[in-house]
């Protein structure tokens, strides 16, 4: 399974995950937030069929900026596209089918990008030009509050995949990826135990074990199918840190589409456990300096699908 909230593709339409069922009008695809300027890094990796071939020299990323319109539906594609190539740090591995893979390490992007949709393009100069294409994601400030990051762990048979871009992390197997999304901490739960006898000397109730525990209550308002599976993984691989606090779940996640099956949407509410003593301490990342945007050209090949896919601002129904 692909582990990465962002994943690269071979065309737009690939990257977006429309491997939704036949009856599926809208796929929801705005739950990847990242924060701009943010110094603890972003760590995904890919998993792309066929291999990520790049070299570590000759490569450069671009973050294209959505505007009006409709890619899939033939609409002439609308955006602003921007390099953030001193933004990405890449490390290549190989995968269990003998092909070459990547770590990518975002890091202190430092525009904002508003409630615009973005993506990215990762351009390979080496041999032949080759374009990957990222899925669509917020790069914004805006409502952060209303985001949490993720650190997790991911089982890869690779040799020290911890060593890179964090810390060496004592676990076999096990390395770290990281990201954000629009989801968010609403409240705490009580989940006290108490035990209790009746006390004929004094006559009243007596309390003989106290087992208190507090809980942390989240919430995520729209996520599609892809988005959750990769969140499923990320909860259930021996606990997660949620805004750097190890947290692990009291029971299981579940996918239920509120609004029926021609929408690959769902909303709920979930619960953790919190351990306030293991804390996550990314490595941190001094901000790049911007760069000057430049208008890319309108040529890159798009695949028609038979749903929208839109680069407007906001999502296309409301709950």
């Amino acid at each position: 399974m692909d582990f990465s909230f962002i994943r690269f593709e071979d065309t737009i339409a690939l990257a977006q995950g429309l491997d939704f069922g036949p009856a599926l009008e809208q796929n929801y695809i705005g739950t990847v937030q990242l924060l701009p300027g943010d110094t603890q890094p972003y760590i995904q990796i890919t998993n792309k069929r066929g291999g990520f071939q790049y070299s570590t020299s000759d490569y450069r990323v671009y973050v294209r900026v959505c505007r009006e319109g409709n890619l899939l539906k033939g609409e002439e594609p609308d955006f602003d596209e921007f390099e953030v190539t001193q933004n990405f740090l890449m490390n290549s591995f190989v995968d269990a089918d003998g092909f070459q893979q990547a770590y990518f390490r975002i890091a202190a992007i430092t525009r904002d990008f508003g409630d615009r949709l973005v993506y990215f393009r990762f351009q390979r100069y080496s041999n032949i030009t080759k374009n990957y294409y990222s899925n669509l994601l917020y790069l914004t400030s805006t409502d952060i509050h209303l985001t949490t990051r993720i650190d997790y762990f991911v089982n890869l048979d690779v040799n020290n995949p911890g060593d890179f871009f964090q810390p060496k992390i004592s676990r076999i197997n096990q390395t770290l990826l990281s990201t954000r999304l629009r989801m968010y901490y609403i409240g705490y739960q009580s989940n006290t135990e108490v035990d209790s006898y009746y006390q004929l000397s004094t006559e009243q109730n007596v309390n003989s074990r106290i087992l208190q525990q507090g809980l942390s209550r989240w919430y995520i308002p729209l996520t599609n199918e892809w988005i959750f599976r990769r969140l499923e993984n990320a909860a259930y691989n021996g606990g997660w840190y949620l805004n750097l606090v190890r947290q692990y779940l009291t029971e299981g996640l579940e996918y239920n589409p509120p609004l029926g099956f021609t929408l690959n949407v769902s909303e709920q509410e979930f619960v953790t456990d919190p351990n306030e003593s293991d804390v996550f301490r990314p490595i941190y990342t001094n901000p790049a300096d911007p760069v000057f945007p430049f208008l890319a050209s309108n040529n890159d090949p798009l695949v028609l699908a038979s749903s929208d896919l839109y680069c407007s601002q906001e999502e296309y129904y409301q709950i």
